[in-house]
């Protein structure tokens, strides 16, 4: 199994400690409700606000469903603050001269130590009456003397005693960390950005989601350089209701500063609701980032949406003109219709032109993947200078340069590329000031995306979702390290950006680690979010036929459309797997990731819904997975795609046919209805036995045929 696999599975390498008496737990929980002694409130449709007029302490509750989320356990008062030139934090214990109002409170946050600054709050019922908005502004006398402000240090804690809870950060993809999960945990993320320094990890997006009673709490914050910290600990406290809890803390940099707090009522689809909410928050504009809308104007480029995506770097081995027959043979050998070649380089090959025609002329998608250093070397000395300064003023010089004739214009007229891929680094050290370059980088892409149509980029967050139709390297690869227990612990991942972002961009892996023939886990990685993969490129000295016994070639049999064409086992790995992801890859982009969630306690089966309709479930191994109300059994490796108009498997048992080995089909209807309502049904066998039954007949297929349920 591979390490992305490992990814999506739950870790537990410590025993978990005794439990709680139920009595005693019943009893803890009972005494929460002396949470704020003193009480003033903010009343809205869906929650109540409660803030202690004495010490600061708080609560939010749900009122659809009674979960509250409270201040910080074992600390008292509502913020802290760090002053510049020093490390530890100031606690702001104390409350005063709180002004209370139909939608608003405020209040002075202050220290016992007058030589600390004080903090003015405001808590005001947010404009959508789902949660609050609270902001902070430190004095302007005092604001030069405020590094940070805290202001939520270990706040809204669930509990390994809290069934199902636990949070998903938008780490790379997504991660979830469940509150039961043993060992002692510690997440921080900062710089809502691609470009962070050294030794830090950026969010994608500026939220946290957190479930306890099939609850869904988001918190979310507007400062791009505000650093997110999840932990979990064991607590010795025979008043806390459980043995560990999971805990969100908060540090916004400056003087001032804003976070919104949502509950969300009864979760239709886990966490995953809080996730949602906050795409919600952006309104009718979410259309506009839409990759459906970004190709609109451009109706070749449509097929990005479920392409097959190839990154070439041209060398001894692979020329431009193989790059020509590889597309070639994709398109006629393979039947893979829709594919996207990308070409990297400096984009000035004068290869490239035929290159890209014979690209084009198979219905492929031709891109070129461009280091912002080649465009730099056509700006000015001055901002030569600059850019290797600051990444502001590397941006800055990349676009004086692109902007150039020799630049994008110059790329435009040799082989207008369809899609173009600004390569970047991914790290800075901390004298760049990455802070400065998110508008200049901005800048950059937007140029990008309005001279070719679309724009691609390496790494990349949330606030890149109206400008990117690529974003390379957000999924995990092969490389990403298996989560383990203690301080490092990564937990499982989860689609966070998916689930909010997933209808605006294609995601991939890093390209330097693209998906091979023998890593079967990926490919349901990639189904479980509706993707289909940047593929490892076909190489020289290919075996024709994979080991008969080698599981990790699972989708690399020539047994079924690939029987006796010579084709080789990458090859037929290509056909096999794109024939299934690039049915779910089209629909996504109409219905976005619902649901996803474990379906047996070690996570290795996963499920993922797209809109009510569209249903994956993957094994991940190493035994079966049995399905009885929908009729399966899956192998390890094995999959179940249900939709109205597809279906597709590799599984040993299908309703009432049991295989005695592993079979693998695919059903799409080719007129956009429903599979028994259609007159033509096109069916793909991939390997395995051939037999199948649908809608109360049994069907027969050696290769692919069109056929009337």
């Amino acid at each position: 199994m591979t390490a992305l696999a490992g990814l999506f599975l739950c870790v537990l390498s410590q025993a978990a400690p005794a439990a709680i008496d139920e009595a005693d737990l019943t009893r803890r929980r009972e005494a929460l409700a002396a949470w704020t002694h003193e009480p003033v409130a903010l009343e809205g449709q869906a929650f109540l606000f409660h803030l202690d007029r004495r010490d600061g302490s708080f609560f939010i509750q749900d009122r659809r469903t009674q979960a509250k989320w409270y201040s910080p356990w074992g600390r008292r008062g509502f913020a802290s603050v760090r002053l510049k030139g020093e490390e530890a934090w100031r606690p702001l214990e104390k409350l005063g001269g709180l002004i209370a109002q139909s939608n608003k409170l405020r209040f002075r946050a202050h220290s016992a130590d007058p030589s600390c600054p004080s903090v003015r709050v405001t808590v005001e019922t947010h404009a959508n009456s789902r949660g609050v908005a609270i902001s902070f502004e430190v004095p302007e006398a005092d604001a030069p003397r405020v590094e940070a402000v805290r202001i939520l240090d270990g706040a809204f804690w669930i509990t390994d005693a809290d069934a199902a809870a636990g949070a998903a950060i938008a780490a790379g993809a997504g991660e979830w960390h469940e509150a039961s999960a043993p060992g002692a945990l510690r997440r921080r993320l900062s710089a809502h950005a691609p470009l962070v320094p050294e030794g830090r990890e950026p969010y994608t997006v500026p939220l946290l989601a957190m479930i306890k009673q099939e609850s869904p709490l988001l918190l979310t914050w507007s400062s791009p350089e505000a650093a997110l910290e999840l932990e979990r600990r064991s607590v010795a406290d025979e008043k806390l209701p459980g043995q560990r809890l999971l805990a969100a803390t908060l540090d916004l940099p400056g003087s001032k500063g804003q976070v919104e707090v949502f509950v969300l009522g009864q979760e239709q689809g886990g966490v995953l609701d809080a996730v949602r909410g906050y795409k919600d928050l952006l309104g009718p504009a979410f259309f506009e980032r839409s990759l459906r809308y970004k190709t609109g104007s451009r109706p070749q480029t449509r097929a990005l949406l479920g392409a097959a995506l190839f990154r070439i770097e041209p060398g001894p081995d692979r020329t431009l003109g193989s790059v020509a027959e590889l597309s070639r043979r994709v398109k006629r050998e393979l039947g893979i219709d829709e594919a996207a070649f990308l070409i990297a380089g400096d984009g000035k090959d004068p290869a490239l032109k035929a290159c890209a025609e014979a690209v084009k002329a198979e219905g492929h998608l031709f891109g070129v993947e461009v280091s912002p250093d080649v465009w730099i070397q056509l700006s000015s000395e001055a901002a030569r200078k600059e850019a290797g300064t600051t990444a502001a003023g590397y941006f800055k010089a990349a676009l004086e340069g692109a902007k150039h004739e020799d630049g994008c214009p110059a790329l435009a007229e040799l082989c207008s590329p369809q899609i173009v891929v600004v390569r970047a680094p991914e790290r800075w050290g901390a004298e760049k000031a990455p802070r400065l370059a998110l508008e200049p980088r901005r800048d950059l892409l937007r140029h990008v995306r309005d001279t070719f149509g679309l724009a691609g980029a390496y790494g990349g967050s949330s606030s890149d979702t109206d400008l990117l139709a690529l974003f390379v390297g957000l999924l995990p690869s092969s490389t990403t390290a298996a989560p383990g227990a203690g301080e490092e612990a990564r937990g499982d991942a989860w689609p966070v950006f998916a689930a909010a972002f997933g209808p605006c961009a294609r995601l991939t892996c890093r390209s330097d680690e693209p998906v091979r023939p023998d890593q079967p886990a990926r490919i349901l990685a990639h189904l479980l979010v509706g993707e289909v993969p940047l593929y490892a490129l076909p190489a020289k000295g290919d075996p024709p036929l994979p080991a008969s016994g080698d599981a990790s070639l699972c989708f690399a049999r020539d047994e079924g459309w690939a029987a006796g064409k010579g084709l080789s086992a990458h090859e037929v790995f290509l056909k096999n797997t794109y024939e299934v992801l690039v049915h779910v890859a089209r629909q996504r982009f109409r219905d976005p990731l619902f649901l996803h969630r474990k379906l047996n306690a070690a996570g290795t089966a996963r499920e993922s819904y797209f809109g009510a309709d569209l249903r994956v479930v993957v094994n991940f191994g190493p035994g079966d997975y049995e399905d009885e109300e929908e009729g399966f059994l899956l192998p390890p490796n094995g999959f179940f795609v249900r939709y109205p108009f597809f279906r597709a498997f590799h599984a040993l048992r299908m309703q009432d046919v049991v295989y005695e080995r592993p079979s693998c089909i695919v059903m799409h209807s080719l007129e956009g209805k429903m599979i028994l309502r259609a007159e033509e049904v096109r069916l793909y066998h991939a390997f395995g036995p051939n037999h199948f039954q649908f809608g109360g007949r049994t069907f027969s297929i050696d290769r692919e045929a069109v056929v009337k349920f």
